[in-house]
């Protein structure tokens, strides 16, 4: 018996109009440059890991710095565009929008210490976070169809190990703003 498998595209949204040192995950920025060429860069390069791929739908986080770039891809491809909050960017409840030196320097270090556990203020700890990605990720298997991601550095931590079953790691490296990875997801 063959073993089945689908392909994800993974892409972290292009750069977004933001304030330097401030916190802003589920702040909903505007793109930098969402009409220029940085936008069209960023497409030309997603569009070439499309290319061949036969994929069937693009999903995308609700804020505007994914949705915006996955509907003109989704346009583009002929594919249907799915808004999914489970791969929204974690939510950092009343530090949203502060500067990170005006945050209690106290609350910080909690979680850096413990960040699966520490949850800000009216906020998600990286575990919580984790449960939304794994329900998406069990969504995608069920479906087995050939797919195009467009998330955030915070999803994009734990995306690539659970699509590969393996244990993920909240501060691992995400793709920079306005990258892509194609991954075989195996089922």
């Amino acid at each position: 018996m063959s073993v089945e498998s689908f392909s994800v595209l993974l892409a972290r949204h292009p750069p977004v109009q933001k304030r330097e040192g401030y916190c802003y995950g589920i702040t909903d920025l505007p793109l930098q440059s969402p009409q220029e060429k940085t936008m069209e860069d960023t497409l030309a390069k997603w569009l070439t890991l499309c290319q061949a791929k036969g994929f069937k739908k693009v999903y995308t986080s609700p804020l505007q710095r994914c949705f915006l770039p996955a509907r003109l891809l989704a346009n583009r491809l002929g594919l249907p565009l799915w808004v999914d909050h489970h791969v929204r960017e974690l939510n950092f409840g009343e530090w949203e929008g502060q500067a990170w030196n005006k945050i209690s320097s106290v609350l910080l270090q909690q979680w850096v210490n413990s960040p699966w556990e520490f949850t800000p203020p009216g906020g998600e700890s990286a575990s919580m976070l984790l449960t939304r990605l794994k329900k998406f990720v069990t969504h995608l298997q069920e479906q087995s169809q050939n797919c195009i991601i467009i998330t955030h550095g915070g999803p994009l931590r734990m995306l690539p190990a659970l699509l590969a079953a393996r244990k993920p790691d909240c501060l691992a490296d995400p793709l920079a703003m306005g990258e892509a990875r194609l991954y075989t997801v195996r089922i």
